[in-house]
Order: C-alpha cells, then structure tokens, then sequence
C-alpha cells in the first residue's frame, strides 16, 4: 500500500526506518524495538540489520525486490529507490515477510538530499 515512511540518515551510507507497518512514534523505547537500520554498500546493495531489539531476517533472491539501493530516473523526475526483502516479528509477536519499494524524489543539483 502506498504510505509514507520517516527516515533517518544515521551515517554517510546507513539510514533508520520503522520495520514494515509498525507505527512510527518519538520514543526511543518504541523506537528501539521497531527500527531497522539500512546500511548502503559501494555497489547499491543493502545489508539490513536490527536497530537495537527488533528480530528481523534479510530475505535475499527475490527478484523483484533484491535488498539494493538505485538512482532512477522515470522521464519525469529522478528517485532515490530502495526495493527491500525480509521479516521481522512485529510488536504484536507476529512474524510479517515485508516486500517494499521506497522511493524519495531527488534533486540532482541538491547533494545534500539522501
């Protein structure tokens, strides 16, 4: 489902984001046992690890979403794209498999934009 999703550069190649649809909340307990952490190779791929206490496992060969970071241009605008792959047990004890795009509209001109 298309939504919208915070995410928080922690370094020059790693950023923080909420795991699947877990709610986003200003609380470092919430935030804790909810986050992931996205940390960005040379070659665009993605190695996704916990943040501090969530479980989650990177899905690794899906095709469609290969776990990799690209720059993309769709003839109209330019995007930062995450296409990502794994699971997580969700706070509720649940284990969800989460297959998801994230795209950020990019300014080229605009280096500091992540």
């Amino acid at each position: 489902l298309p939504g919208t999703k915070v995410m928080h550069p922690i370094s020059k190649n790693k950023v923080r984001i909420v795991a699947g649809n877990e709610k986003y909340e200003s609380n470092i307990e919430v935030l804790n046992k909810s986050t992931i952490v996205l940390e960005i190779a040379e070659d665009g791929k993605i190695k996704i690890n916990p943040y501090k206490n969530i479980e989650i496992t990177q899905i690794d060969g899906n095709p469609d979403f290969p776990n990799i970071f690209k720059i993309e241009n769709d003839g109209f605008f330019t995007y930062k794209t995450f296409l990502l792959c794994y699971q997580y047990k969700g706070s509720d004890g649940t284990t969800y498999e989460i297959k998801e795009e994230l795209r950020m509209k990019y300014d080229e001109k605009n280096e500091e934009d992540f």
